[in-house]
């Protein structure tokens, strides 16, 4: 049976065609099978692969509450929903599955639609359904399985790679460190100020080589080394990063004010590193004037909208997706100090969260750094 046989359009009665999507843990869509635009469409001229996003009214508010008690109960679960086609509206229910990775978390979800229109109900108890439309509908969650299996390998062993990275790389680094320090310290004398020069400058390298080693390795660890998501009160979290900041803070002046925040199911030590890397990176490219940072929260429909707000240099607006990438760099090691991977590693926790991130920001006029966490419904007033 070819696969155009199985995704026909829904006038041909008695057939359902088997349609099922496989998800990560933000809700993006990963790979589709069948007609999935019966029941997901994007919106025009919107890129989003978020299931939520593309699902139709009826169906969007039971599709997020249900992922959300999947990706953290770790249990399948089926939910039915009403759903517009045209002129016409149905029922459709959908399971949803976890596939566990290699560490017991769920990272995936498997997603199967099935139509629970009365006539097409009425067929199925006919008989009138061809066991190869069943027999493909199993294939195709097979596929899917193999492809979730796949990707959890590939994860283990981009872990494995980035142990291994940091342990080998580390223990030469330490090395080059330790007798470049003997030098300074043994020899002194015997050496002139060009040679004392050049030890600082190799010393230096071997410390920002460790830096950049280290970041990356808690870059490639957002998603692998994750805690459990719990109910917490946000403001714990920015008070543990405030403690962490203190010495910057005092030494810059800094006045720091805040909203407040809600409590939300979240991994408390990696909000804490959100928060840290946010007012971090607001100390640190500051204006002339003395910083200050505002930390604010508002209720939206499904999640909360935070945003850290400074009065700092600023961003030309062309960069403001640039400097979420890994190791970029609007300014030099001599101006600004950082290997660039901290606001990398907020875009991944905040993905991890299913939310999104972003800045609206002017030079010489501050920046305001958004992003949202969706709002569980054990966190709903």
């Amino acid at each position: 049976m070819r696969s155009s046989d199985l995704q026909g359009d829904e006038s041909c009665e008695g057939v359902i065609a088997p349609v099922a999507a496989l998800i990560d843990r933000r809700r993006q869509l990963l790979h589709s099978h069948g007609p999935i635009d019966k029941y997901l469409k994007k919106s025009s001229g919107s890129s989003s692969r978020d299931v939520v996003d593309m699902a139709g009214e009826g169906l969007r508010a039971r599709l997020r509450g249900a992922i959300a008690k999947v990706s953290e109960g770790h249990h399948s679960l089926t939910v039915t929903a009403r759903v517009k086609r045209g002129k016409k509206s149905g029922a459709v229910k959908v399971t949803l599955s976890p596939l566990r990775a290699h560490n017991g978390d769920s990272d995936l979800l498997l997603l199967t639609f099935e139509d629970q229109n009365p006539d097409l109900l009425r067929t199925q108890r006919e008989g009138s359904v061809s066991g190869q439309v069943y027999q493909a509908a199993k294939a195709a969650e097979q596929a899917l399985k193999q492809t979730a299996e796949e990707l959890a390998r590939s994860n283990r062993d981009l872990e494995q790679f980035a142990n291994i990275v940091s342990h080998d790389l580390q223990e030469p680094l330490r090395a080059v460190a330790g007798y470049v320090e003997l030098l300074q310290h043994r020899f002194p004398e015997k050496l002139d100020d060009k040679a004392l020069q050049y030890i600082a400058g190799a010393a230096d390298g071997a410390k920002r080589m460790e830096t950049l080693i280290l970041d990356l390795l808690a870059f490639s660890r957002v998603g692998t080394r994750g805690k459990s998501f719990q109910p917490t009160d946000l403001a714990m979290p920015l008070k543990t990063a405030l403690t962490n900041l203190r010495d910057g803070i005092e030494e810059a002046g800094a006045r720091i004010t805040s909203d407040p925040l809600p409590t939300l199911k979240v991994d408390a030590m990696q909000i804490v590193q959100l928060f840290q890397n946010l007012i971090g990176n607001a100390i640190k490219f500051r204006s002339e004037r003395p910083p200050e940072i505002h930390l604010g929260a508002r209720r939206q429909p499904g999640h909360w909208l935070l945003y850290v707000q400074d009065n700092g240099i600023g961003i030309e607006p062309q960069y403001a997706e640039r400097i979420f990438l890994i190791f970029q760099r609007l300014h030099t090691r001599r101006e600004y100090p950082g290997t660039g991977v901290g606001l990398a590693i907020c875009k991944r926790i905040i993905e991890r969260h299913g939310g999104t991130i972003w800045v609206d920001s002017q030079p010489q006029q501050g920046s305001t750094f958004y992003f949202t966490i969706p709002e569980k419904e054990e966190n709903q007033a």
